[in-house]
């Protein structure tokens, strides 16, 4: 995986940028997990006793639900920013993270202002990354 940044007014220290880096890649099992704490049941007891308190699997699964909805919104609000922010380049159905992942979608997606037959370029692309990656990181509250 890259993790080079283009120097711009997007660049990010480099451990909070491999923190938003890791939570676009962790978007999708945080959807299924989502899924999982709405429709699915509680953790099976396994007959051990746990302490004298209560439980409380409800509070449990609330707390769960809203953090991980929150992690979800940032992601997805910056996906909504940089689709307004390339709205003239791209096609309907681009999908921002599946081009922060690869390059060739990207690359493909992408239409130039001159309209050649050339897609974006690399440094195009890693300046897209970085100002993904800034917005997550803005809508997290991480600076």
């Amino acid at each position: 995986m890259i993790t080079y940044q283009p120097k711009s007014k997007y660049q990010l220290p480099h451990s909070l940028y491999m923190q938003v880096l890791w939570k676009i890649k962790d978007y999708e099992r945080l959807k299924r997990e989502r899924a999982d704490v709405l429709y699915g049941g509680g953790v099976p007891a396994d007959g051990m006793p746990r302490g004298g308190e209560m439980g409380r699997p409800t509070e449990q699964k609330a707390l769960r639900l809203v953090y991980i909805s929150e992690q979800m919104e940032a992601v997805e609000g910056a996906c909504a920013w940089i689709r307004r922010e390339y709205f003239d380049r791209m096609p309907e159905e681009f999908d921002p993270l599946t081009a922060f992942e690869n390059y060739g979608y990207f690359n493909c997606a992408y239409r130039r202002a001159d309209a050649g037959d050339l897609g974006a370029s690399t440094r195009t692309w890693k300046y897209y990354r970085a100002k993904l990656c800034y917005k997550i990181a803005e809508n997290l509250k991480m600076f």
